[in-house]
C-alpha cells in the first residue's frame, strides 16, 4: 500500500514542480517590473532567468529529497540488520541452552563452546551465560560426589583420573569460565562446593574468585592469578600451585598436603589451620609474615639437601 501512495504522490509533486516552472516566472517577472515598461526580448529574457533560478532551487530540494530518503533507508536497513541478528543470537542462545541437556557428551560440549561464541558476540548476553555455565557446573559436578562417574571423595590423588577424561563437558565449561573472566567485564567466578579434582586452570586469572569447599586434589593452577581467592576448606592435595599468585587468599581449613608450591606467593594469605605436610617450596616461595614453613611440614629443596 505504501509504494502505490509514494508514486502517486511523486507524481503529483513532479506535476506541480512543472507547474510552477512554466507558469509562476511570468507572474513574478510582471509583479518585479511593476509599471515599468520592457521590451518583449528583455521580458522573456527575464523569465527564463526566473525559470533557470527555479529550475535550480527545484533541484537542490530534490537531491536535498533524495539525500534524506537515501539516509532513511539506511536507517531502516540497519534496524532490520540489527532486529535480524538479534533474532538468531536468540535462536542461537536457546538452542545452544538445549544442548547442555542432551544425552550426547559431544552435543552438551558443543553447547557449551557455542555458548562462548555468543557471549563474545553479544555482551548483553554475557552475565546470564556466565550463570548458565556455573550452575552447569555445580549441577554436574557436585562436592562432596555423589553422581554417577563421580570418584569417590576418598579417592588416593593417583589414582585419580583427569577431570577431562571423567566429565569433558565440565573441564570444557570450567575452561570456557576461565577465559570469560579472563577477558575482563565479568564478576568474580563463583564455584563453591564444585568437584574440580585434577581440573586444567593453568594461568587462569580469577582474582577475589569463590571456591571454597571445593575438591581440588591435583588441579592445574601453575601460574594462575588467585588472589584474594576464598579457598577455605578445599581439598589441594597435589595441586600444581607453582608460580602461582595467592596473596591474601583465605585457605583456612584448607588441604594443601603435597602440593606444589615453588615460586607461589602467599604473602597476606590465611594460612590458619591449613595442612600443609609434604608440601613442595623452594627459595622463591613468599610467606605471609612470621609463618613458619618448616614447622607446617613443608619440604624445600635446603631441608632435602640437609
Amino acid at each position: 500500500m505504501r509504494r502505490p501512495v509514494l508514486v502517486v504522490l511523486i507524481v503529483l509533486l513532479s506535476a506541480a514542480g512543472l507547474a510552477s516552472v512554466l507558469l509562476l516566472p511570468p507572474f513574478v517577472v510582471d509583479h518585479d517590473l511593476g509599471r515599468t515598461s520592457v521590451g518583449a526580448n528583455e521580458r522573456l529574457t527575464a523569465i527564463n532567468n526566473a525559470r533557470t533560478v527555479l529550475l535550480q532551487a527545484l533541484g537542490a530540494v530534490i537531491l536535498a529529497l533524495g539525500a534524506y530518503a537515501t539516509w532513511h533507508r539506511l536507517r531502516i536497513n540497519e534496524e532490520e540488520l540489527r532486529l535480524s541478528r538479534s533474532a538468531q543470537t536468540t535462536e542461537r542462545y536457546s538452542r545452544a541452552v538445549e544442548h547442555l541437556g542432551h544425552d550426547s557428551l559431544d552435543v552438551r560440549i558443543g553447547g557449551v563452546y557455542a555458548l562462548e561464541q555468543i557471549a563474545g558476540q553479544s555482551p548483553p548476553d554475557r552475565g546470564a551465560i556466565i550463570a548458565i555455565l556455573r550452575a552447569y557446573v555445580r549441577g554436574h559436578s557436585p562436592w562432596p560426589p555423589g553422581l554417577p562417574g563421580q570418584p569417590p571423595a576418598g579417592t588416593p590423588p593417583a589414582e585419580l583420573p583427569t577431570l577431562a577424561m571423567r566429565a569433558n563437558d565440565v573441564q570444557a565449561a570450567v575452561d570456557v569460565l576461565v577465559r570469560l573472566h579472563g577477558s575482563g567485564g565479568a564478576e568474580r567466578l563463583s564455584l563453591p562446593r564444585c568437584d574440580l579434582r585434577y581440573a586444567r586452570m593453568n594461568g587462569a586469572v580469577l582474582p577475589g574468585a569463590n571456591l571454597g569447599n571445593c575438591g581440588l586434589t591435583r588441579a592445574r593452577l601453575r601460574k594462575a592469578d588467585l588472589r584474594d581467592c576464598l579457598l577455605g576448606d578445599a581439598d589441594l592435595r597435589q595441586a600444581e600451585l607453582d608460580g602461582a599468585d595467592l596473596r591474601g587468599a583465605d585457605l583456612g581449613g584448607a588441604d594443601l598436603r603435597g602440593t606444589d608450591l615453588r615460586g607461589t606467593d602467599l604473602r597476606g594469605a590465611d594460612l590458619a589451620t591449613v595442612r600443609l605436610d609434604g608440601a613442595v617450596a623452594d627459595a622463591d616461595t613468599r610467606w605471609p609474615d612470621g609463618f613458619d614453613p618448616v614447622f607446617a611440614g613443608v619440604v624445600t629443596p635446603a631441608r632435602d639437601g640437609a
